[in-house]
């Protein structure tokens, strides 16, 4: 099975509008685990992408789990009852942009 453009452009618009939404301090743990939030997008994506194995599926899938591992640290340090920093996952996004558009 191959992955089609409209998957990877999916990603890369949703990784810039949420890079524009923390730009303005307005994404937060709502957007994060809320229906149809980042965590339950990238579950999709991957669920989508585990049954493939070629080298760049893997690069994508392996920065998915990061993304995912990213949103549990964010959820736990919310569940904390501490503040949330969400520059290291804006950060894991604009990788993946840079990444997969020097790959394509």
């Amino acid at each position: 099975m191959d992955i089609d453009v409209k998957f990877y452009t999916d990603i890369f618009d949703k990784e810039l509008y949420w890079t524009d939404l923390a730009s303005k301090n307005l994404l937060n743990i709502y957007y994060i685990n809320g229906t149809d939030g980042l965590k339950d997008f990238y579950t999709e994506k991957l669920n989508i992408l585990s049954n493939i194995n070629k080298p760049k599926i893997k690069f994508i899938v392996d920065m998915i789990n990061e993304i995912l591992n990213e949103i549990n640290i964010l959820t736990d340090t919310y569940n904390n009852g501490n503040d949330i920093n969400i520059n290291k996952l804006v950060d894991l996004f604009i990788i993946n942009q840079i990444t997969n558009k020097k790959s394509n």
